[in-house]
């Protein structure tokens, strides 16, 4: 509706600059015209840039009314043509007293330069009139102030007239408390082109943000005759300009600086060492999961918050402190010897073991694990230093939690025998090798016929055999290759899609990296419009606790996926109410029942009604449900008269090679 309303002589010019704001992330700057409902015609000016928070992008921006202005700069023109007209009425005149008086050189010298100046002035005073112009005289003092500069400063008609400038107004830079005075401004409009940004301080009281545009304007003979000054009022913009720039550094829940903005700093560290020593030091909470099955994810926020509110007391003025996501926080102690930053993780360490959450009459308590690495000039990049904290980390949890250590070679080596999945799995991804995929069916328990599911599975095949995701993803996940090992079985599973003749659906695991990293939808829509394949053959997984671990990300995953065409489906689902209660944002296509209460439901009457909650609650949002691991095909007869769609397990058939021939024993 709103390009409707852009007229068609200006709708490609904004259009093609929107694209290019949102697509690359060019800053937006137009002025275009635009039809109101009432039909009356106003002009805007856009200005946009491309904003990213989180592993998301966003364009953000203002649409200012500039009628007003529009329309004064057509006047002026109509006010320069005419001017020119008289300057050039005013030439011819001078030419025939040129004629009529030879001997008069000096008078006619006099009345040239005099509409020199004249006509310099004015059009110096044309191009700069914006929202506010001043003009002055070669001593500073003030000639000229239009009616919008007398609103924007405050001052009455003639207030400022014959004054010095710095004596009704003064100048400071923007991040400073340091004012400049005019000869400072003249000698950036000599140097630069556009605005300057600063702060205006008002005789009156009172500050703005203002946008400067600054002219000298010069005689016949080159010499400083005045200054003309625009101003335009941008103290709302640069608040806002602040207010996105501090979301886009800091967590939204903690307000602690992100994992981003922490990488970035302590990248800056690296650069600047020069022969100084700092400590990295990454915290991860012990017995976190409880907190979040237990007194829900608002219990777990809640927590989060507070611990960070707790750790920031605990920290030093100079050092940064951040929450890098989930239940993980990081500490960079600067100017710090090892020892000291043992110290200081310490006292970190106590901090969480003392607090404690009271919560629905519930008292909630939690530990923590701590991986330290010194930060020098022998220390490599950014993802380098973090991976050996996080292995010193890993080394701490391994060795009975609630403990520190310190990144050694010993310390890594420890790390390297205890879990060598790193290395193999970043071989398996490079060279094709290794990496296996499964198909297990999902079978229907209905009569009508049935378009045949299957669940992916990733198995890794290796000297000691075939082994199960669970062998591998725990160390896949800890070193970040998740999202490489998702990318990998999406990619493959729609080669796959596009080979087979049947039109089959497949569900493929997404793990939460790669729902936070915010980049397998964008993989998964250019593999099936290469492949051609049908995006409703493709249905992306994710598990329950992914999804409320990262609920905004999930929803923008969904949401995303969806809009390709695709599937969503919401694994492991058993938590009730937390989750029970976000349906309608992610509005999955199926809803996965974990296997405990499926195993449970035919002795336990309460694992009966929650599966029948879950069941009403997934027709109700449009989802059908899949009972996981059945034990018996009695359950199947159970299961179908509670109104749950599917099931898949073993009793149906077990996982087997992708493309292979199996007889699962679909229920009837």
């Amino acid at each position: 509706m709103f390009w409707k309303r852009v007229p068609a002589s200006h709708r490609a010019q904004v259009r093609h600059a929107w694209v290019a704001t949102r697509d690359h992330g060019e800053p937006l700057d137009e002025e275009f015209p635009f039809v109101r409902p009432d039909g009356n015609e106003v002009w805007l000016r856009a200005q946009a840039r491309l904003v990213r928070a989180e592993g998301h992008a966003f364009v953000q921006g203002i649409l200012t009314d500039i009628t007003e202005s529009h329309a004064v700069q057509a006047e002026l023109q109509a006010h320069r043509e005419r001017l020119e007209e008289l300057v050039d009425e005013r030439t011819a005149a001078l030419n025939q007293l040129n004629q009529r008086l030879q001997r008069d050189l000096a008078y006619r010298r006099q009345v040239e330069d005099a509409l020199f100046r004249e006509k310099r002035r004015a059009e110096v005073t044309l191009q700069a009139i914006g929202d506010a112009v001043i003009t002055l005289g070669a001593d500073g003092r003030v000639d000229y102030v239009n009616p919008a500069a007398e609103r924007l400063l405050n001052c009455a008609q003639g207030g400022m007239q014959g004054e010095p400038l710095q004596a009704c107004l003064t100048f400071l830079h923007e991040e400073e408390e340091r004012s400049f005075g005019l000869d400072e401004l003249a000698a950036f409009a000599e140097e630069e082109e556009g605005a300057y940004c600063c702060r205006l301080r008002l005789r009156a009281g009172g500050e703005l943000t203002v946008a400067i545009t600054a002219a000298v304007v010069r005689d016949a003979s080159g010499q400083a005759a005045g200054h003309v000054i625009g101003l335009r009022d941008v103290t709302e913009e640069r608040a806002q300009a602040r207010r996105l720039s501090h979301q886009a550094r800091h967590d939204a829940l903690t307000g602690l600086v992100n994992r981003a903005e922490f990488e970035h700093r302590l990248g800056r560290l690296l650069e600047q060492i020069d022969g100084q020593q700092h400590v990295l030091c990454l915290i991860d909470l012990d017995g976190f999961k409880p907190v979040n099955d237990t007194g829900g994810h608002a219990a777990g926020d809640e927590l989060l918050r507070q611990l960070g509110r707790q750790l920031s007391r605990h920290v030093r003025q100079r050092d940064t402190l951040a929450r890098l996501g989930g239940d993980e926080f990081a500490c960079v102690f600067e100017h710090c010897s090892l020892k000291q930053g043992v110290g200081l993780a310490a006292e970190l360490l106590e901090v969480v073991k003392n607090h404690s959450l009271y919560w629905q009459g519930r008292t909630y308590r939690v530990g923590a694990s701590v991986g330290i690495v010194a930060v020098d000039g022998a220390s490599p990049s950014v993802p380098e230093v973090v991976q050996q904290a996080d292995r010193a980390l890993y080394a701490a949890k391994a060795a009975g939690r609630g403990r520190i250590k310190i990144y050694e070679r010993d310390v890594a080596a420890d790390a390297a025998v205890s879990d060598p999945w790193q290395r193999r799995l970043i071989e398996a991804l490079a060279r094709e090798e290794g990496l296996r995929l499964f198909q297990q069916p999902i079978a229907h328990l209905g009569e009508q016929p049935y378009q045949p599911h299957f669940e992916l599975l990733l198995r890794f095949a290796a000297v000691e055999g075939l082994l199960p995701a669970t062998r591998f993803m725990p160390a896949a996940e800890r070193f970040r290759l998740g999202p490489s090992l998702d990318h990998w079985v999406v990619t493959h599973a729609i080669d796959h899609m596009a080979a087979e003749a049947a039109n089959t659906v497949y569900f493929v695991n997404v793990s939460e990296a790669s729902l936070r990293e915010g980049v397998l939808p964008s993989v998964v829509a250019d593999r099936l419009h290469r492949q051609a394949v049908d995006p409703a053959r493709l249905v992306l997984e994710i598990g329950e606790t992914a999804a409320l671990n990262s609920f905004p990300e999930a929803v923008a995953f969904a949401q995303e996926v969806k809009g390709l065409g695709c599937g969503i489906s919401l694994d492991d689902f058993a938590d009730g109410l937390p989750m029970m209660q976000q349906l309608s944002q992610l509005q999955p296509d199926f809803i996965k029942i974990r296997s405990h209460l499926i195993e449970q439901f035919i002795e336990d009457a309460i694992a009966r009604a929650l599966i029948q909650s879950i069941v009403t609650v997934g027709h109700a949002a449009s989802a059908q449900t899949v009972a996981k691991w059945p034990r018996e095909r009695e359950d199947l007869r159970e299961l179908q008269t509670l109104g749950v769609d599917h099931v898949q397990g073993n009793l149906i058939a077990p996982p087997y090679a992708l493309g292979a021939r199996a007889e699962p024993s679909y229920p009837h």
